[in-house]
């Protein structure tokens, strides 16, 4: 018998309410984003003697305080906020609680509470009047779980007006993040719609799907590395191949992840060179082992100088990206190994830390790079 739930993706799938981008002053949210980084938090809540709010990115835990109003409002305005996702704690009388009235997005193995503050130098990533595509939801059953997953689907704009194929890209979300990650931290609809409008990219699909891969009486620490890449190549690949028009050949398929994703990315395309040409590394390690899988993985297995012809013909693109405030020390040695072993690779580098906005950076500079030989060759 089929079991039809799989515990990695129970949680709230419909995160990410768009309120937060509000700046009249008016939304019914409880965080209104605010001019030069400010942002106001606005609660109405009985029976309780303080509200306070920190952010879990500050190394100092501060726990700022609201104050409270005539009316039983609690309000607070900060300001001088970095750009980018900020987890946000809510705590009522000294107990943590999740607001139900502020932004929540999955992270850290469940429902938290964010502000996404925008970055005033990039505008790639906010919802623009430009043609937009469209996210879908599926159903799978996977052989490798024996339970039926999620995964979300971007289709690009006139996708169903359309007859034509496309190729796609499988993105994979970091540790303690599901199959939303992309969407709502990532924006990466967003990324893609304001791209398409700008002519900047192939259309294609884009699919996500959660990167924890827990199989019935298997080992427990296969669920990163090879439950997933069994999981890509035995059920996510077929399904999307069989429901959407895709064309499905490695030359029209590439795979990107960021942090664990990252690592999920590496060890599925290089165990399996028939699938992808496109390979896009963000916020990983390159010749390091993956904590906890010592003696099953590492990349540098894969980069040995005497095969190093024969490792970059088995694709077309092997993309590293990174923050210029995250494994500072090693980036530059990795690269340098790389090239002494002959590896052809693309690095870029851009500022901040082991953060979505680093993500979201990379993911705009990697997708312009797909699939445009192969488009250039159907239009000759």
């Amino acid at each position: 018998m089929k079991n039809y739930f799989n515990g990695y993706n129970a949680g709230p799938m419909d995160f990410g309410q768009p309120e937060q981008h509000k700046k009249d002053g008016n939304s019914s949210s409880a965080v209104t984003l605010l001019e030069e980084g400010g942002v106001r938090f606005r609660i109405y809540e009985q029976g309780v003697n303080s509200v306070k709010v920190q952010f879990d990115d500050e190394e100092n835990e501060v726990r700022y305080p609201l104050v409270k109003d005539r009316d039983g409002y609690w309000s607070l305005e900060l300001y001088d906020i970095p750009a980018g996702i900020h987890i946000i704690r809510w705590y009522f009388d000294g107990e943590e609680k999740l607001c139900t009235t502020a932004p929540v997005i999955f992270y850290g193995n469940g429902a938290r509470n964010y502000i996404d503050v925008p970055d005033e130098k990039a505008d790639c990533y906010i919802l623009k009047d430009v043609p937009h595509g469209s996210v879908r939801r599926e159903y799978y059953y996977s052989s490798v779980t024996e339970q039926f997953r999620i995964c979300w689907v971007y289709t690009p704009p006139f996708y169903d007006e359309s007859r034509k194929s496309y190729p796609v890209l499988y993105a994979l979300n970091g540790g303690e993040e599901n199959e939303t990650a992309w969407l709502w931290p990532g924006k990466i609809n967003l990324i893609l719609d304001n791209l398409t409008a700008e002519n900047k990219i192939e259309d294609m699909l884009v699919v996500m799907t959660a990167g924890y891969v827990f199989a019935r009486d298997k080992i427990r620490n296969n669920a990163i590395l090879e439950n997933f890449s069994a999981l890509m190549e035995q059920d996510v690949i077929p399904f999307i191949e069989d429901k959407y028009r895709v064309i499905p050949c490695k030359e029209y398929r590439a795979i990107a992840g960021n942090s664990l994703g990252a690592s999920q990315a590496q060890w599925t395309a290089f165990n399996h060179p028939e699938l992808f040409d496109y390979i896009g590394v963000f916020s990983g390690r390159i010749l390091e082992e993956l904590p906890g899988q010592r003696g099953h993985y590492s990349p540098a297995d894969f980069f040995i100088e005497e095969n190093a012809d024969i490792f970059n013909a088995q694709h077309k693109l092997l993309f590293y990206a990174r923050g210029t405030e995250e494994y500072a020390q090693q980036q530059e040695k990795e690269m340098e190994e790389l090239k002494k072993r002959h590896i052809e690779a693309i690095f870029y580098s851009c500022e901040g830390n082991h953060s979505w906005m680093v993500s979201r950076q990379a993911m705009l500079y990697f997708l312009p790079l797909l699939f445009r030989e192969e488009s250039e060759k159907q239009q000759r």
